[in-house]
């Protein structure tokens, strides 16, 4: 899509980009979302969550509308993003992410035909990063399917491959910035108490692993992912590289007051396949 389609207001579609420190990988990701092939207008907004880097130039330079947001924290950068977007549709990724050309065009596509959907995920690959953490992702993804069949409870969607309504996100009342980790999963599941969430099999995005360099057996990540399904909140600070948005210099991640937080969300949401 031209760079000036991009610019035509109001979008249909908003992209959300959280960003800390990532002036290295940001410029993929944002050529990635530049190269959509689509028919409606889009609008690209990339959260600085307080960089030290080049992050906001790089944005910049790719025509993004950036938005500043102090508080760190990916809740807060995501809730920051979603509230300044225009879009009717709201999709977000990761800095370090590379979407297919038509990944706008299938979410588009999914919501116009399925009114009774709220929000859309997909899968993803780790192109990087420990060998573990690799083999684990790719695991879990071949069998989302089977999941989301046996156990629709169990899956929601990740926040490198996903897009909700925007109305119904309002409704939901957000993202849940007292999390450290799975303010998407938490979202996800919530949406679904207003409607109809899904998975897109074919939706696959590239992403980096790297961010688990330091946990390679994901062992915190699999606590966190656990009791935020069976107790509704996460209870181990993930160790994350420091460049990116979970650095372990992050201090006040860990003093976010709670937004809607569930005592239990296992059962209160099941996802479904398209």
């Amino acid at each position: 899509m031209a760079s000036s389609a991009l610019r035509l207001s109001p979008p249909f579609i908003t992209v959300v980009v959280p960003a800390l420190n990532e002036e290295l990988a940001l410029g993929h990701c944002l050529e990635s979302l530049i190269a959509q092939e689509c028919a409606f207008t889009y609008e690209i907004i990339v959260v600085d969550n307080g960089s030290v880097d080049c992050t906001a130039e790089v944005a910049h330079r790719y025509g993004a509308r950036v938005v500043y947001e102090k508080r760190r924290g990916v809740g807060w950068a995501r809730a920051s993003g979603f509230a300044n977007a225009r879009g009717t549709i709201i999709a977000s990724t990761d800095a370090d992410t590379v979407v297919p050309r038509d990944w706008l065009a299938r979410f588009a596509q999914i919501f116009q035909k399925h009114l009774e959907v709220v929000g859309v995920g997909g899968r993803f690959i780790y192109v990087d990063g420990p060998v573990g953490v690799r083999l684990l992702g790719r695991l879990a993804n071949y069998m989302t399917p089977l999941i989301v069949r046996m156990a629709p409870w169990f899956w929601s969607f990740s926040g490198f491959n996903f897009a909700v309504r925007r109305e119904a996100y309002l409704a939901s009342g957000g993202f849940r910035n007292d999390l450290m980790y799975g303010e998407d999963w938490d979202l996800g599941k919530r949406l679904c108490r207003l409607g109809r969430v899904v998975v897109d099999s074919g939706s696959w995005v590239k992403t980096s692993g790297k961010a688990s360099e330091r946990d390679t057996l994901c062992i915190r990540r699999v606590i966190n992912y656990f009791s935020l399904v069976f107790w509704g909140h996460t209870y181990l600070r993930p160790i994350m590289r420091k460049s990116g948005l979970f650095g372990e210099d992050d201090a006040d991640t860990r003093n976010h007051a709670a937004i809607n937080r569930p005592s239990n969300t296992r059962n209160k949401g099941k996802a479904k396949l398209l």
